[in-house]
């Protein structure tokens, strides 16, 4: 895929706010941080979307007496109190892996193995997602073109969540 030519993907399921977030907010560039900071943040906002929409009284966790979570704690609670889903399963464990991922990056500056991390990410969601499902991301695609089709694997997956 040259510079010139377009990444399009069919996009079948999700939110269509949450895929217009994903278009306006994570570039399209080689710049991977970047990429994967502003992709890690949509994922947290659609997990934390979905906490809210399955708990009972989802305010009680909000304002000065409220909880605090983490984004993995997020995705381990929304994972929690799911029913177990056997095409989605996946989710959860990519979600965390793009957890580390952001993690890694956010507290240091030559990560050790964020390479074969970033690479993980990006199989489990090509061999996972019904977007890539079959054909998987691979070929001559530049790195951060696949970094892109993960997250937004991942993202619309979690985002058809919320139906």
């Amino acid at each position: 895929m040259s510079s010139e030519e377009e990444l399009v993907v069919e996009l079948t399921y999700g939110m269509p706010e949450d895929i217009n977030k994903f278009v306006k907010h994570v570039p399209l560039k080689e710049d991977l941080t970047l990429q994967l900071l502003k992709g890690h943040l949509l994922v947290e906002e659609i997990v934390r979307d979905l906490l809210r929409i399955q708990l009972l009284n989802p305010d009680s966790l909000s304002g000065d007496k409220g909880a605090s979570f983490d984004c993995h704690q997020c995705i381990c609670l929304v994972e929690a109190t799911r029913i177990k889903e056997e095409n989605i399963y996946w989710v959860w464990s990519a979600a965390k892996k793009l957890n580390k991922i952001r993690n890694d990056l956010a507290h240091s500056l030559e990560p050790a193995g964020i390479d074969d991390r970033i690479k993980d990410l990006i199989e489990l969601v090509g061999s996972q997602s019904p977007h890539f499902k079959g054909t998987g991301i691979k070929g001559n695609i530049p790195i951060y073109t696949q970094v892109h089709m993960a997250i937004l694997g991942l993202a619309t997956a979690l985002s058809s969540l919320k139906q």
